[in-house]
């Protein structure tokens, strides 16, 4: 299974969760990472690879937003379920004692030990890192700095150029079967997904010490493309996004691939290299949903989540840049 196990709330965090898979994945290679949509195989159950994911990965990556702490089910916060998978999967983590990172995006402070339930009440203890949109690069870079020293995990160039040295094989990973994220759908088919900076990173040691930190090779700094969102994009079920910018405002057009059939529109705002906004569904009912996409360190990719205002459902949204 992958060494480093990313959690997070879809409804939450998202998009910001998609954009720091993609810097882990050329950081530490794919295989390295765990994220439920893009880990989970079709006919798997999900519950059980997320179980045995977090059960064998060497760090838990908790992404925490801004609604992590009070997101709510049918007027229960959703922490407060013993049996949210969210709460597993780090109490699980916690019960290991294996090093926990929270990393907080979207300017979430780190939620304090009296807000959280019993069994949550550790990840408190644990020194939080922050990501910023306009420091992504310095931000993610300390990140794996961290899991490098703290789980002993090597980058990927450093693990290839050790397997190309003599000697015995060195046990892998078992690399876990990525299954397509079915992101955004077409038309009404939409509702389809189920409902402080340190450089410290623990304040006690995981018993039996940890793993010593290995040499590193020298990786080069991804170069980070200019924010352009105009342009025409496209989903995974090959319907079209046109997206239009003026200044800081955003128009979204969605439509059918082939017949040009109106699928929704949006409009919203830009921040960095964030587009929030507000999407209306073209079906008689008009149903509003709150989206958020942010835009990949190498400007090809957008990811984000719809969240549907009246029964909280959420669907994740992966959109490619058309080129040519």
């Amino acid at each position: 299974m992958a060494d480093i196990f990313v959690s997070y709330r879809r409804g939450d965090s998202a998009g910001h969760t998609g954009r720091l898979v993609d810097s882990l994945e050329r950081h530490f290679g794919r295989d390295a990472v765990f994220q439920d949509v893009q880990s989970i195989a079709a006919g798997r159950r999900w519950d059980d690879v997320i179980r045995d994911g977090v059960s064998t990965c060497r760090v838990l990556v908790a992404v925490i937003g801004r609604d992590w702490l009070t997101t709510a089910a049918e007027g229960t916060r959703r922490l407060d379920d013993a049996e949210d998978h969210l709460r597993r999967e780090i109490t699980t983590a916690l019960a290991r004692d294996i090093p926990v990172i929270p990393v907080l995006v979207d300017g979430a402070p780190m939620p304090a030990a009296q807000q959280l339930p019993d069994d949550l009440k550790p990840l408190a203890r644990w020194q939080a890192h922050e990501l910023t949109d306009s420091r992504w690069e310095y931000d993610t870079g300390r990140l794996m700095t961290m899991i490098e020293r703290t789980a002993g995990i090597a980058p990927a160039i450093a693990g290839r150029q050790a397997q190309a040295q003599p000697g015995p094989a060195r046990d892998r990973r078992r690399a876990v079967a990525a299954a397509g994220a079915a992101a955004a759908v077409a038309a009404i088919a939409w509702f389809a997904w189920p409902t402080s900076t340190s450089e410290g990173i623990t304040p006690s040691e995981p018993s039996g010490g940890t793993a010593p930190a290995p040499t590193l090779a020298p990786t080069p700094a991804a170069e980070i493309a200019p924010v352009r969102f105009d342009g025409d994009w496209y989903d995974e079920e090959a319907t079209h996004w046109s997206i239009q910018v003026r200044q800081d405002k955003v128009e979204i057009n969605h439509t059918a691939p082939g017949t040009g059939t109106a699928i929704g529109h949006a409009q919203g705002t830009i921040s960095d290299r964030t587009i929030s906004f507000e999407y209306v569904v073209m079906v008689p009912e008009e149903p509003r949903l709150n989206g958020q996409l942010v835009l990949s360190d190498d400007g090809t990719r957008l990811t984000g989540v719809l969240s549907d205002m009246a029964n909280g459902g959420n669907t994740r949204v992966v959109l490619h840049r058309r080129t040519g």
